[in-house]
């Protein structure tokens, strides 16, 4: 079967199968871009799905790929780069950035002087993502300094495309402060992300009580939701998934903390128990 497929003109195909075993196999990956320019343009495609997250810890540390997508790109370039992109994590993004500026402007300028270089470069990243329409899979949000996230905040506010066919979705602000950004960004996702099928979402402690409109946002984001079903979610927010009106069928429940009521729990599980497929507690230490 397989070498009818090969003669038959479907080589990209199985290799490309093939080529996905290797995906976070970096090394083998670049390798795989010498070979010819139908594994070079395959493995390319893999190895800049999310350059942000490549763990260079057995490869040369650099950030060649900040100069391709802000300098090079598109005029001296062989490949729509950004066209790749798959996942987007936030955290890791400004790991990158800072690093970045800091290679390229050196310790000679003031700190007021590179914070600025940082927010612009976040700036004019996400400017040619949404320009060059990505098609983002994977998108977290995760703790942040305030100065960097509020232009991508508002720049995803205004470009509502740039999220709508997210699959997986992470908001964690674990150690972070509630700001208007973040509630403006929950009530956005209502309206302009409804694919998600696995949600991440963890917050502070403690802003609960202080914070209705994050409640009330979480509650009609997964009412919002057509194909969810996978949740890691704080167990303060149980009583928002059972409060879901609609058809609901939860694969997967994960709770951060063991702080639950078990009436709310025995609720919940009777609500996804023809579905649920796995169960699980996250504790603190």
């Amino acid at each position: 079967m397989a070498c009818s497929k090969i003669f038959s003109g479907d080589l990209p195909e199985l290799l490309n199968k093939i080529l996905q075993y290797l995906h976070h196999d970096y090394k083998t990956l670049y390798s795989c871009i010498l070979v010819n320019r139908l594994w070079c343009r395959l493995a390319i495609s893999l190895l800049w799905e999310d350059p942000f997250s490549i763990n260079f810890s057995k490869l040369p540390k650099n950030y060649n790929f900040m100069d391709i997508y802000l300098h090079n790109f598109p005029s001296h370039t062989l490949f729509d780069y950004p066209s790749f992109i798959k996942r987007l994590n936030l955290k890791e993004i400004g790991f990158s950035i800072r690093s970045w500026v800091h290679n390229k402007e050196g310790s000679i300028r003031s700190w007021v002087q590179n914070k600025e270089s940082i927010k612009g470069t976040w700036q004019a990243l996400f400017s040619l993502f949404i320009e060059n329409e990505v098609n983002l899979h994977s998108l977290e949000i995760l703790d942040y300094p305030e100065y960097e996230y509020c232009d991508v905040f508002e720049l995803i506010l205004q470009n509502s495309n740039f999220i709508r066919n997210v699959k997986n979705f992470t908001l964690d602000f674990d150690s972070c402060k509630i700001d208007d950004n973040i509630t403006k960004f929950l009530t956005f996702l209502c309206s302009s992300c409804n694919l998600i099928s696995s949600f991440y979402y963890i917050f502070p402690f403690p802003p609960y009580d202080n914070h209705p409109t994050i409640e009330k946002s979480l509650s009609k984001f997964i009412n919002s939701q057509k194909n969810l079903n996978k949740i890691l979610i704080d167990s303060k927010f149980v009583q928002q998934i059972i409060n879901i009106t609609k058809p609901f069928k939860l694969k997967s429940l994960l709770l951060d903390d063991d702080d639950f009521q078990i009436d709310s729990l025995e609720l919940l599980l009777k609500k996804s128990g023809n579905y649920l497929e796995d169960f699980g507690i996250e504790y603190s230490i």
